[in-house]
């Protein structure tokens, strides 16, 4: 009798053994699934801050001040300096007008802390709204020329 106690004892062990062994092996695939999820996580984040940068970027292409998009351009002969206030009012109302939002942007170099950026639209729709309105033209005379 003993013998089968000592029988059934070993077995008991090598089934705790096994049991142990398994659990361990759950275990360690946890730990691999806990640091798979954290590597998911992390590039989900990263490419959370990538698409936030590029929305950034986005806006700031679809946004200009009246400086940038006319200098961009090369519109600063037809449009002056003299000018920009005229087009900055009529950018303003333009805006309110079908509800773009102006946005208040830093500029350096300039007595005053910000401009406002306007969206793409609206600087599209103030050229259309600029090339239709008439004008007169001045003829300057070139200097040698005689008015005779």
């Amino acid at each position: 009798m003993a013998e089968a106690y000592l029988a059934q004892e070993r077995r008991i062990l090598a089934l705790e053994a096994v049991q142990r062994d398994e659990q361990q092996a759950r275990l360690a695939q946890q730990d691999l699934v806990i640091a798979s999820q954290a590597k998911a996580i992390e590039a989900l984040n990263a490419s959370l801050r990538a698409e936030t940068k590029a929305d950034m970027a986005l806006d700031e292409a679809h946004r200009m001040t009246i400086e940038e998009f006319i200098v961009k351009n090369g519109l600063l002969r037809q449009f002056p300096a003299t000018e920009w206030s005229r087009m900055a009012i009529w950018l303003g109302q333009f805006c309110q007008q079908w509800g773009l939002s102006m946005v208040p942007v830093p500029v350096m170099g300039k007595p005053w802390p910000t401009e406002k950026a306007y969206p793409w639209q609206a600087l599209a729709a103030l050229q259309r709204h600029e090339c239709q309105r008439a004008r007169q033209i001045a003829l300057v005379p070139t200097p040698g020329e005689t008015g005779a």
